[in-house]
């Protein structure tokens, strides 16, 4: 039976995304095809990595570098070839469809074996929703961390950046793709400036996969269409309670994980001129103001607060973080670097603003997802009406909230879109 199986190839993006979505794609997969993984190098020593391949039997894995630019694109040209036409996929998976290694991968699916399906997926939260203000508010925090560090001028930093990003986008699309293969690129947006160049990125990709229909309309406006775009459910709802069963050894507690958001507050003080000390306050103050009501609605619940990675070198995060422990000394303080997923998992309130996080914990009906736009920030309504969150505009509506017996119109809608499974066997009549 397993001689049977057809080969896919799985590019499931970085680790953190391949907790979110690659994980369960590998494994709703591995039961009909058999997988060949491409992962980046940060995988090779992850203990809960070496678990999932092993328990559905991955058939190989390429570990392609993750910093050289030039040996990624060696990778690309050389291994990715190599890897095509060893396995001949009948379908390649690859995370999103605006990067150089899509565009290499689905390249050589085309010309080496006898043309793959390819099929890109969303990892998280959709970027595209409010494309111009999202990657604002990235742009404004690596700047002010840029010029926090180096003590420079936010202006110069802000033209740093965008050179930085010009150059390697020439590089990795135009440049280095022409020197190894002779070949151009031409993405719909460009992943270092988040710039958006052309509106028929549908191309590149013959599917498109996600999970809600503003997804799909959001999505839509950056490649040109609604063509190709397809709406599934997410396969962590069909594999889920299997998955972790074999992957994580705890239970579900009485955990309240806080999750604060990055890159927004650097909008809002740019947008307001408020200085580093003014937005410190009123941000500490609020989340204090917050979790003193959440310790009032969730008695005798532990509370844990987790900053993203990319949080670590923030002065202003730093500084929140100091005052709200000071309000709270009870508070666990968890490293920048834990596994977001796992904590999501083992908590049964979760707590944030806007973020892939909230996104993804939404997707879980028992647990009490919390979005709070209560900053006066830009953006931060992302989830208002988004089924499965709790959004909350105000401290008065928290308030008011009787979270025990939760509203039964926060469950996800229970529209029939198709299985990962039965959309492949749709598109393979």
């Amino acid at each position: 039976m397993e001689d049977r199986k057809s080969n896919v190839i799985l590019a499931p993006a970085q680790l953190h995304h391949f907790w979110t979505g690659g994980v369960y794609y590998l494994w709703e997969l591995s039961k009909k095809y058999r997988v060949i993984l491409i992962v980046d190098e940060t995988y090779k020593n992850n203990v809960d990595f070496k678990k999932v391949i092993e328990a559905v039997n991955v058939l190989d894995v390429l570990y392609a570098p993750n910093r050289n630019i030039i040996k990624r694109h060696f990778c690309y040209a050389n291994d990715f070839k190599r890897l095509v036409k060893k396995y001949q996929p009948q379908i390649i998976f690859h995370y999103e469809a605006i990067y150089s290694s899509m565009m290499y991968l689905y390249h050589w699916g085309n010309i080496v074996s006898p043309p793959s399906l390819r099929i890109s997926y969303l990892t998280g939260m959709p970027a595209f929703f409010n494309f111009e203000q999202n990657f604002g508010s990235v742009i404004e925090h690596a700047v002010n961390v840029i010029a926090k560090k180096h003590c420079l001028p936010k202006g110069f930093c802000k033209f740093l950046f965008r050179a930085r990003g010009w150059i390697l986008f020439l590089l990795d699309y135009y440049i280095l793709p022409f020197l190894f293969i002779r070949k151009f690129f031409y993405p719909s947006c460009s992943p270092f400036t988040f710039d958006r160049f052309k509106n028929n990125g549908n191309a590149c990709f013959d599917y498109y996969l996600l999970y809600e229909s503003f997804e799909k309309k959001a999505t839509a406006r950056i490649f040109g269409s609604e063509d190709r775009i397809r709406e599934i459910q997410h396969p962590l709802k069909t594999v889920s309670d299997e998955l972790h069963k074999v992957l994580y050894n705890f239970r579900e507690e009485n955990i309240v994980l806080i999750l604060p958001s990055y890159g927004h507050i650097d909008v809002y003080q740019n947008e307001t001129k408020k200085s580093d000390e003014e937005v410190i306050k009123l941000i500490s103050l609020k989340w204090i103001e917050a979790i003193s009501l959440l310790k009032f609605k969730f008695e005798n619940y532990n509370f844990n607060w987790k900053l993203h990675p990319a949080q670590k070198q923030d002065y202003l995060w730093q500084e929140i973080t100091i005052k709200v422990r000071r309000a709270y000394p009870d508070i666990t303080l968890l490293p920048p670097d834990e596994n977001a997923q796992k904590w999501i998992l083992k908590s049964k309130v979760i707590v944030g603003e806007v973020s892939s996080v909230i996104w993804w914990s939404a997707f879980f009906e028992t647990k009490i997802t919390i979005s709070l736009d209560i900053f006066g920030i830009s953006l931060m309504d992302f989830f208002k009406n988004y089924e499965g969150v709790y959004y909350f505009d105000s401290l008065k509506s928290l308030t008011e909230t009787d979270f025990i017996n939760k509203c039964t119109c926060l469950s996800k809608s229970k529209r029939m879109l198709p299985t990962l499974s039965e959309f492949l066997e749709e598109v393979h009549k």
